[in-house]
């Protein structure tokens, strides 16, 4: 065999495959996802027949221009029990893979999507996958916001509201003019003593470190 089959299998390098000498069947077997026969029927559906006569070969006899640059694949009949449905199976299950990665923080930073799956699914398999992954977009759409994922402005209230009272002591502090502005601004807005906002930061510090 000496051929060489692009990787979108366009119709054009099955072409001029053949016309180097090699025979139908062995080219099919170099394409995943198509046998002999169907990659025969997807020749003729693109426009194409085969003659006996001089010049003997594949001869484009349909409308428009030649469909060189096209996948084989836009002409197979996908109802043909010669197609094999390892590539379409895997393409599935690479894109729920992918679906569940792009949708989940935690998946995402410590999964690596790989083009190799390590196991097959049937077509009802992927469709009652498909339901399940719908399902969990719609559960985390309705679910109520934890703690961790309220606005900081609602975690700040909640958290002013469980400091101890009492037993407290005075401090002078100094600080840049900007940031201090900022601090009387952002008090003034959100309605906040200013000694519960200087608890709770150095709290979070003291904590840190």
């Amino acid at each position: 065999m000496n051929f060489q089959i692009n990787e979108r299998a366009t119709i054009g390098s099955i072409l001029k495959a053949i016309r180097d000498g090699n025979k139908v069947e062995h080219i099919a077997k170099a394409i995943d996802g198509i046998s002999q026969k169907p990659l025969l029927s997807a020749l003729k559906e693109a426009g194409y027949v085969y003659s006996n006569k001089a010049p003997q070969g594949w001869h484009y006899v349909g409308e428009g221009a030649e469909p060189t640059e096209k996948s084989i694949f836009e002409y197979v009949n996908a109802s043909s029990s010669n197609v094999k449905h390892t590539t379409k199976v895997n393409k599935l299950s690479q894109t729920i893979h992918t679906d569940f990665t792009l949708n989940n923080t935690e998946v995402a930073s410590s999964t690596e999507v790989s083009p190799v799956i390590q196991f097959q699914f049937t077509l009802n398999e992927m469709t009652d996958l498909g339901e399940m992954l719908q399902e969990w977009r719609m559960k985390k759409m309705t679910e109520p916001l934890e703690v961790s994922q309220k606005p900081k402005q609602v975690q700040v209230h909640e958290r002013i509201k469980k400091l101890p009272q009492g037993n407290t002591t005075r401090k002078t502090i100094v600080i840049d003019k900007t940031i201090g502005k900022r601090f009387d601004e952002y008090c003034k807005a959100e309605r906040v003593n200013k000694s519960d906002i200087l608890h709770l930061a150095l709290l979070d510090f003291l904590n840190d470190n």
